[in-house]
């Protein structure tokens, strides 16, 4: 999957791939961290509150259509 630092795969299908990878381990100590959809800025907004009011640092944003790359994204701006 990977090559050169990229993975063509779309996230939808790196999540499963990731998920599976993870749950075949059997282990309490490595797991994913949750995921959401957000659709607009408001859902973004709600869902960072949601996760910086209970103690979390904040959220990360991905394009589910983008692929992989091994560097910082530019997709999302």
């Amino acid at each position: 999957y990977f090559k050169d630092g990229y993975y063509n795969r779309k996230y939808e299908h790196r999540f499963r791939h990731v998920k599976a990878c993870v749950n075949s381990l059997g282990s309490d100590k490595i797991y994913y961290a949750p995921n959401d959809e957000v659709h607009n800025t408001d859902q973004v907004n709600e869902l960072f509150q949601k996760y910086y009011a209970s103690g979390e640092e904040g959220i990360i944003l991905k394009d589910t259509n983008g692929i992989w790359e091994n560097k910082r994204s530019k997709s999302a701006r």
